[in-house]
């Protein structure tokens, strides 16, 4: 049972990489972003998250905006 847990962590780690390696691929291969936009955006993604900064956002939360699109609860 353990085995199977294990496999399955595994698996599950190797598919983030895989989609973490696709996405930076993309990053890379976009031709709007300058050699520069690109290895500052691969030096950010180095930095620990003590140093990242959240992002502010004018507007209200895309959270509230669904739930009013949902409408009430019955």
């Amino acid at each position: 049972m353990a085995k199977q847990m294990q496999k399955g962590r595994e698996a599950e780690q190797d598919a983030w990489t895989k989609m973490f390696k696709q996405g930076i691929a993309e990053m890379m291969a976009d031709p709007r972003l300058t050699d520069d936009e690109k290895k500052k955006l691969l030096q950010d993604l180095e930095k620990p998250d003590s140093e990242w900064e959240p992002i502010k956002v004018k507007g209200k939360p895309i959270s509230e905006t669904i739930i009013e699109m949902r409408g009430p609860r019955v």
